[in-house]
């Protein structure tokens, strides 16, 4: 009867159905997630959330309902309630998967990057899939040796890559970047954006030559006044060493 009435449009007698039906069967998985996803059609997010947490209890602890809601929540982009309603299913469920995958990219959406970190770096420990997120996070905190060590687990090796390059960079690691270039070239990773980049880093490193090289192949309207800029700083590096920033 509630789906035909769903159907129909008839939304307010499916709720009453449901609920009917809920009463005689209090612990029935499928009309508690219909009328979980009823009222987050309609918008009514804590009518939504008060039947994800009766059937949390009367289920013995299954946490679709409370996920469907906090996906709910998430595309609302009301971030702290999401991260209230996943928390309550993490404590339900300490070792769900799916409850801490959502809460950690929850958290690093509203800029808890300790917090992200810290449920990253666990799910990663299972699934090297979150080792991007896990050092991404962690750099954030400033932790970057941590960060580099679980981008080395990073499974895809243009990512890694990618990431390892962000890192020595943030890092003040001039010289350790400027070895990844024969890798980045290797992957098909050395456009214009990671040439000036390394440019960058060659003349932070003092390595003038090799800045000149990198800077070489840019061109274009973009790229031909940021050229121009560092060859002048190049310049200024070579000729007056004191002066160099």
């Amino acid at each position: 009867i509630a789906r035909a009435a769903h159907l129909a449009h008839l939304h307010e007698v499916a709720r009453e159905a449901l609920a009917r039906g809920l009463t005689r069967f209090p612990g029935h998985r499928v009309m508690h997630l219909e009328l979980t996803l009823l009222y987050i059609r309609h918008g009514l997010l804590r009518a939504a959330l008060d039947v994800a947490r009766h059937f949390l209890k009367v289920s013995g602890g299954d946490r679709l309902a409370h996920l469907l809601v906090a996906d709910a929540i998430i595309e609302s982009r009301r971030y702290s309630q999401a991260i209230r309603v996943l928390e309550e299913a993490r404590l339900a469920a300490p070792r769900d998967r799916r409850v801490l995958e959502r809460l950690a990219y929850t958290y690093a959406r509203q800029g808890h990057a300790y917090a992200a970190a810290r449920l990253f770096v666990r799910l990663a420990r299972q699934d090297p899939a979150f080792a991007h997120a896990a050092a991404d996070q962690l750099r954030i905190t400033g932790r970057r040796r941590e960060a580099l060590r679980w981008n080395r687990r990073v499974p895809e090796a243009k990512r890694r890559l990618t990431q390892r390059l962000d890192l020595l960079l943030s890092a003040g690691s001039f010289h350790r970047a400027l070895l990844l270039e024969p890798a980045l070239r290797q992957h098909g990773l050395a456009g214009p954006a990671v040439r000036y980049r390394l440019a960058h880093a060659a003349i932070r490193a003092g390595r003038y030559s090799d800045a000149q090289r990198l800077l070489k192949r840019l061109g274009g309207k973009h790229w031909g006044p940021r050229r121009e800029r560092l060859a002048e700083v190049v310049r200024i590096c070579k000729e007056k060493p004191w002066l160099c920033p």
